[in-house]
């Protein structure tokens, strides 16, 4: 018998060991849902150029179960440029942003705190973010919420009815992506969604900048009007030719979600030729098409000569507002 059995006391864990059930655990909360947060507020008035350091209120609203979380799943949540910023060409340089933040210093149980990002814009006008935006927000894709196999198969489809309604023909317009298994097995992992040709716009140069329509008082319906009216013109227009490498905005095949789901784009654009699609571009990082809510034809923004956007679906805990 041990020393310690000898004596009745519990064996005590290493803390590698602890921190890695805690993890375990935190994981664990959030079941096969996806989780989002609410956006973040700009601190500052900021204009974004090319790159700009931006200052953000975070608040522990802002993180899964109020900040009470490890600093593993800090690491991994991954952020998402709202559709009305993402169109005018603001991204941000990486997708984890904590990957090296204490735990320490995260707010949490209604604590706030300023945090800086490196904001980026791809257009070629500057972008004016006014005191109290609210360009982006925070999510997690826990593994056990993608949907895959058979149940993706069943659920995606030009069929009224079907939880991922695409209009269009499938192999035209959109296509279910396959992946071989280490089993062998050929498993539906995804989809790809063309890009019309046709219709691809862009922002011409001017050092006017950007300041989008009030967002308390303005849809994200009203601000693809706007921006389609004042801001876009076409890619081949004669008096505005889209520059080389320019950011170019796509439209995808006309989507219909249900509520408990979420469509995830890729940061990458892909071309297909000879049977098979190959990254060809860059996707920014505004990959989440709310379900409940997309009944329309996608807005995609692109750099390089992409034809495709591939997607994922993924199970939804919330039902999306207005934003």
């Amino acid at each position: 018998m041990s020393p310690l059995e000898k004596s009745g006391s519990k064996p005590q864990l290493q803390p590698d060991v602890e921190s890695q059930i805690r993890n375990q655990k935190d994981f664990e909360r959030f079941a096969n849902v996806l989780w989002r947060g609410s956006a973040l507020e700009i601190a500052q008035p900021t204009i974004v150029h090319k790159t700009a350091k931006a200052s953000f209120i975070l608040e522990s609203r802002h993180l899964p179960f109020d900040g009470d979380i490890s600093p593993s799943v800090l690491s991994e949540l991954l952020i998402h440029i709202r559709s009305r910023y993402a169109l005018v060409g603001l991204d941000t340089p990486i997708d984890r942003v904590f990957k090296s933040h204490s735990k320490q210093s995260m707010p949490k149980n209604g604590e706030r705190e300023i945090i800086e990002l490196i904001m980026i814009n791809h257009g070629a006008r500057p972008v004016e973010l006014p005191k109290g935006a609210k360009p982006f927000h925070f999510f997690l894709i826990p593994p056990a919420s993608y949907i895959q196999g058979e149940e993706l198969e069943e659920m995606v489809g030009n069929e009224e009815g079907k939880a991922v309604y695409v209009q269009g023909s499938e192999g035209k317009d959109w296509s279910i992506d396959y992946e071989t298994t280490q089993a062998g097995e050929r498993l539906a992992t995804g989809l790809y969604l063309r890009i019309d040709p046709e219709e691809r716009f862009w922002i011409p140069p001017s050092e006017d900048p950007i300041r989008l329509p009030d967002e308390e008082k303005t849809t994200f319906q009203d601000v693809r009007e706007f921006l389609l009216a004042y801001v876009f013109k076409k890619i081949d227009d004669p008096e505005f030719p889209m520059h080389r490498n320019g950011m170019w905005i796509g439209k995808g095949p006309h989507l219909t979600l249900d509520p408990d789901i979420y469509v995830k784009l890729n940061h990458q654009g892909y071309e297909q030729r000879n049977g098979g699609f190959y990254k060809v571009g860059m996707q920014t990082h505004s990959p989440l098409l709310e379900g409940g809510r997309t009944k329309h034809h996608p807005l995609v923004e692109i750099r390089g000569p992409a034809n495709w956007v591939r997607a994922t679906v993924i199970r939804n805990g919330e039902i999306a507002e207005p934003g």
